[in-house]
Parts: C-alpha cells; structure tokens; sequence
C-alpha cells in the first residue's frame, strides 16, 4: 500500500470517529439555544472513557496494523535485483533489490576499502551511494586527469533491467565528470551469470566485468593474451577496446580515454619522422595508434612517403624505437614498383627498381607473378627482400639495399615439380659459396612453401615475424628446422622434408 493511501484511510478512520461525537454536541447545542443550562456534578465517566479510549485503540491498531502490513509487503517485494560493479582502481560491488536501493557494498581490494571507508551505503537510493563513492574516489587520488576511467558492469537476470540501469548509471556518471575538472571517461556493459567467467575472475583476482571486458578484447584482437591484460588499468583497457585497431563490440563508452601517462601521439609522431628522416610535409595516410605488445604500451605510428610505407612501434612511455619497418607501398605491384624509377627510402639506397632488376637477370626470368619486393633491415643492415614465381620455380632474393649485392638466393620448385632445389648465398665481397643438392624422385622433398604452410597451420598463427626456414640433416633423416615468432611466442619445429611430418615442435614465451 502506498504512503498516500494509508494516509487516507487513517485520515477517515479519524473523521468518523470525531465526526459522530461531534454531531452529538451540535445537536444538544442547538435543542438548549437559548437557555441556561446548569452544571451538574459530573458522574463517573470510566464508561465513557474506556468507551474513547477503545476508540482510539482501535485507531491505532488500525494504523499499526495498515504500517505493519505494509512493511511486510515492502520486505517481500525487497528482493535481489542485480550487482552493479565499479572498476576504477579502486573495485567496489554494489548489490540492489528491484527498488534500486542498496542492500550491501562490497570491496574489492584495498583500494576499495579506502574508498568506501565509514560510509554507510545500506538503504539509499542507488544514484545517492554511486555519487557518494565516486566523490570518495576524487578525494582519494584514484580519479585523476590521467586515470580518468570507469568501467560499470551490471550483472543480473533481467536484462531489460540490466540495460536500463547500465544506460542511467553511464549518464550519471557522466553528469559527475562534468561537474569536475576531469575530462572522464564510461565503459559500460551489461551482463548475466556465467560460471566460467566467475572462475576466470575469481582464478586472476580481478571482478567478472573486467575479466569480461579484456575478453571482448581478446575476440576482437587474438594477438594478445588473457595474461597480458589482467595487469593494465581501467584505463589502459579502454584505451584498447576504444582503438580503431580492436574496435570491440558490446560495450557502450563515452568521453576519451587519457593518455596522460604516455608521451603522447604528436611526440611518438615526431619521434618516427626523426627516425626516418622525413618532413612531415613530404608524408601522407599517417596514422597513430596505441597498442600493447610484448608488456609494453605502444605507439604504433604508420605513414606514406616516396612510394615506401613506413611504419614504427614506439614505447609510450620511454619513446624508445621498438620496431622499424618499411615497405614499398603499392596496389599493382608489377606496374607500380616498375614505374618506381629512382624511389628510395633513402639516397643512399638503390631503388626497388633497381633491385628488382637485379633480381629478375640474376633468375634469368622474363615471365613470372607473385611478386613481392620488402625494404628491411636485418641485424641493422638495409635489404630488399624479392620474391616471385614462374610457372616451375619459386624465387627468394636478399639483395644488399646500398651496393646491389646479392646477399642470399632460393630457388625452389613449385609442389608439382621437386626434382629441382638449389640455394647460394654470397657477400659484399661478391665473393661467393654456394651449395646445390638436386633429388630425384626417390629424395624428392616437400616445398618450404608446403613446409611453412604445415607450421603455420600447425601453430594456428596468421601474423608471425623473424620467421626462418633451413634444410638439414638428423639422424639420417632430410628435416625443415622452422623458426618464426609472433608477438608473445617464439616457435620451433622439425618436420619431416619428404613427409611433412612433424617430428617435434616448441613454444616458449616470447620475451
């Protein structure tokens, strides 16, 4: 029953008990009017009293009664609704029955229990004790200019409850910021009971709404693992699930993540172009993004010059130049690169002409597709690395990027035709060792192609680097030594070179 109805019925609960006394008095009144009226000496009134004083019992068991039951009706209906979690750090749970008001608070971690400190949160209004601990946050130091992000997971059964919470508590929220100096930011996701994600959370120490958060960006983004997330900031996280690299799905944000605690795009900017050497007015389809490789944040900065793409990995924090790599930047590769004339990444270099020419006389080769040419550096030496293929053949050149040399040559026949493998490697020198083995039908082996396409598959890996292929001898038996890397694990194998069997392969952590 609601306040305005049990104030109306108590209010004619009242009215007709003094009413009827009333009328009596009026209508004695009226008979004597006019006449003087003697008093007479009062007879107990014990009758009279107890007979009132019922009355008014009656009244009030009524009201007690009409309280009582609606105190029941309340405590009835005061059931569990659903848990609001708060990541900051600080990480805080808040418990709510269907009316939104709070039954119990839970911290997290120390953190928490500074936050929530004496306050006592029981009974108020879910948005009162959600302005209370954020204002306990502030004045704590856990939200600042450069930790600036909250993320609010709602868990219950009833996901249009859910989502209504999730969107009110966003804006709210939002609404505080505004009240700040801090230019904040709200991830907000809604989700329902899930045993597995418990154990993960519960395994790694961290509330099911982080745990759910890093897995959305685990599908979104493979590369990384559950291990290299559980350590980032609430911060950190949204800076990831926010990239237009991960581009995650099923949360809502708004506002920007800070990148406070970084050097900062417009310097990792600076930082590139210093490295490569080039104005800023001579680049174009420049892009800066953050990203967390090998346990570092990253900048990954990413522009166009002189027909070459350039890209670099900068550490965020330190500025240090991780990664360096650049590429000939073409749609139509034939046409392109052969119309590339004298461009180069640097004057020192030869053009990607030029080396395809190199390539293509020392082959011998007029007719042929799958062309790739790559500017690298390897142990700090700049090279162009050429591939191609004829209908028979598939060719692998690393010619020296300053002097034209030929640094290594493979050439490799196409699966249908093995009886053909040779591979020379020659120095600046131009001196030369080479080494031919040729096979017959009865030695015939698999392609490095075949073997690389075995490995890969094998190891489930799509983006891999640093990858090496060596034919070899063990135990009597022609093997592939494979090694590649991705960004957090180094791989071996040795599979079999005329099986494609593989006879024993590692992982370890790449560190």
């Amino acid at each position: 029953m609601k306040k305005k109805d049990i104030k109306k019925k108590i209010g004619n609960e009242f009215e007709s008990l003094i009413s009827s006394n009333f009328d009596s008095v009026i209508s004695k009144i009226e008979k004597k009017k006019g006449v003087i009226i003697e008093m007479e000496k009062p007879k107990s009134n014990k009758a009279k009293v107890w007979g009132v004083s019922l009355s008014f019992a009656a009244v009030i068991l009524l009201i007690a009664g009409i309280f009582g039951f609606n105190y029941f009706n309340q405590d009835k209906a005061a059931q569990f609704l659903a848990t609001i979690i708060l990541d900051v750090n600080p990480s805080i749970e808040i418990k709510v029955d269907e009316n939104e008001k709070i039954i119990e608070v839970n911290a997290n971690n120390k953190d928490a229990e500074v936050v929530i400190g004496d306050m006592e949160l029981k009974g108020l209004d879910l948005d009162v004790a959600t302005n209370a601990l954020l204002g306990s946050m502030f004045k704590n130091g856990y939200i600042d200019e450069a930790k600036n992000s909250i993320l609010v997971t709602v868990l219950g059964a009833d996901d249009t409850r859910n989502k209504e919470i999730q969107e009110r508590l966003a804006n709210d929220i939002d609404a505080y910021f505004a009240s700040t100096s801090v230019n904040g930011s709200v991830i907000s996701q809604t989700l329902t009971s899930n045993s597995d994600l418990e154990k993960l959370a519960n395994e790694y120490g961290i509330t099911v709404g982080k745990a759910e958060l890093i897995n959305k960006i685990l599908a979104a983004n493979p590369m990384y693992t559950f291990e290299d997330l559980v350590g980032l900031s609430t911060t950190d996280l949204n800076l990831l699930a926010t990239s237009n690299k991960n581009n995650v799905q099923d949360i809502t944000t708004s506002g920007t993540a800070s990148e406070a605690n970084y050097i900062g795009r417009d310097k990792a900017k600076e930082i590139a172009l210093k490295q490569a050497n080039i104005k800023e007015s001579n680049i174009s389809g420049l892009e800066i993004q953050l990203d967390f490789e090998d346990g570092i944040m990253v900048y990954e900065v990413e522009f166009y010059s002189n027909g070459i793409e350039y890209d670099y990995d900068i550490n965020a924090t330190t500025g240090d130049v991780i990664k360096e790599d650049k590429d000939t930047d073409y749609d139509d590769k034939d046409t392109a690169i052969g119309n590339a004339g004298t461009n180069n990444t640097s004057s020192n270099y030869i053009s990607t002409a030029k080396a395809k020419e190199i390539a293509l006389a020392k082959a011998n080769v007029k007719n042929y597709y799958d062309y790739d040419i790559e500017f690298e550096y390897e142990n700090g030496h700049a090279v162009y690395e050429v591939d191609f293929e004829t209908s028979t053949k598939e060719y692998e050149y690393i010619i020296d990027a300053k002097t034209g040399d030929i640094l290594y040559e493979n050439i490799e026949a196409e699966e249908d035709d093995d009886d053909y493998k040779h591979s020379t490697s020659s120095s600046n020198n131009n001196s030369s060792s080479s080494s031919t083995s040729s096979s017959n039908s009865s030695t015939s082996t698999i392609s490095k192609t075949k073997a690389k396409e075995i490995v890969l598959n094998h190891a489930g890996v799509t983006e891999y680097f640093e990858y090496e292929s060596e034919l070899d001898t063990e135990n009597g038996v022609l093997v592939y030594e494979i090694d590649f890397e991705t960004r957090n694990y180094e791989y071996e194998y040795v599979i079999n070179a005329k099986t494609g069997k593989i006879i024993s392969y590692d992982k370890e952590r790449n560190d």
